[in-house]
């Protein structure tokens, strides 16, 4: 199941930031620092969490201040949620990218559940061409044989797209 904006933001902003913590204080210290392109992120992770005055208490005589102030007013202005704001934003927004990159993770699982059975189906017709069995494919393919005969048998869940599709290419062409 995909995470929620609130979940994604928290590791969107760990990610970008190189912080394993969930500390706006220690976030915004890597903001100032060397990571501003997470300032947006981390605004919108407060703004989730209800902490905007205590982000606002950390950007206080900073750069980020005045940005993190009209944004605010912005989002209180237009009185809807926080994600009817991100949608009515342009697409070149840094705000609106970073709620793009949610809805981009967000439908992955959506499309993979889509995408994959019919990979599955391709490998088997190209293991039944080659007239090679499910366990001779994962020694060729150096796969984990649980994982393989559970995605053969319907579990997209125990193969990636990336692994899946490489397998099948692997096999079309042996």
């Amino acid at each position: 199941m995909s995470r929620s904006f609130k979940g994604f933001l928290l590791g969107y902003v760990q990610d970008l930031t190189g912080c394993e913590s969930a500390s706006l204080k220690r976030f915004f210290q890597a903001v100032t620092c060397d990571s501003p392109r997470a300032a947006e992120a981390l605004l919108l992770l407060a703004c989730a969490e209800g902490r905007e005055d205590y982000l606002l208490r950390q950007a206080a005589g900073t750069p980020f201040e005045a940005a993190y102030r009209r944004t605010l007013a912005d989002i209180s202005q237009k009185g809807g949620s926080l994600e009817e704001y991100l949608e009515e934003l342009p697409e070149q927004n840094r705000y609106r990218k970073v709620w793009n990159a949610w809805r981009s993770e967000a439908t992955s699982l959506e499309r993979d559940r889509h995408m994959l059975p019919m990979v599955r189906d391709a490998i088997e017709q190209a293991l039944e061409q080659r007239g090679m069995s499910r366990a001779q494919a994962c020694r060729l393919l150096g796969l984990n044989k649980g994982n393989f005969y559970a995605f053969m048998k319907g579990d997209v869940t125990k193969l990636s797209r990336e692994t899946a599709v490489n397998a099948y290419r692997v096999l079309a062409g042996a």
